[in-house]
């Protein structure tokens, strides 16, 4: 690539948006992940299957950067962490994301503060709505799926812990009436 920068591979959902092309009323923004995207990302998120992405948002341009807000809805098909089966989850929560340049003109790393943490990041004067719902997918879902009822042979759920506990205390017979 020009400019020095080393060539990145393309997400598997981009969807690039030039931040010139971007008002500041806002301009409504939908996407759909087509089946070789959702094939992608369920390998790229480590996902049995994704038979459903698409998100809704309000896009507009901001002093310095720009907003998105609007609706996630998914479904993900996870293994179960503790038998392997599929676990389907569906998605459908708000998301708002805000896109900033985070180098300056040399660049140089910009410090964040812990309210920026969550911003994403300008790159050649555009915006990546793809790359931000993927991303906003993967934080969405369960980081140990499982089936209900699922246990494992000789080892206790936290509940069942907590009542053994609960009854072996020395102030359980108080208790009882």
């Amino acid at each position: 690539r020009a400019g020095g920068r080393p060539a990145v591979s393309a997400p598997e959902f981009s969807h690039r948006v030039p931040l010139d092309r971007l008002k500041r009323q806002g301009e409504t923004i939908r996407l759909e992940a087509g089946a070789a995207a959702r094939e992608a990302l369920a390998r790229r998120f480590g996902l049995l299957a994704l038979p459903r992405l698409s998100a809704g948002l309000m896009v507009r341009r901001t002093v310095g950067g720009a907003e998105a807000e609007g609706r996630l809805e998914a479904e993900a098909v996870q293994a179960c962490v503790l038998t392997g089966e599929p676990v389907t989850t569906q998605v459908n929560e708000p998301v708002r994301l805000r896109f900033a340049a985070l180098a300056d003109a040399a660049g140089d790393e910009v410090e964040l503060s812990a309210e920026d943490l969550d911003t994403l990041a300008i790159d050649d004067g555009a915006i990546d709505l793809g790359e931000a719902v993927a991303q906003s997918l993967a934080l969405a879902l369960p980081p140990y799926p499982r089936i209900a009822g699922a246990t494992v042979p000789g080892v206790s759920s936290e509940e069942a812990e907590a009542g053994r506990r609960r009854a072996a205390s020395p102030f359980a017979a108080l208790r009882r009436p």
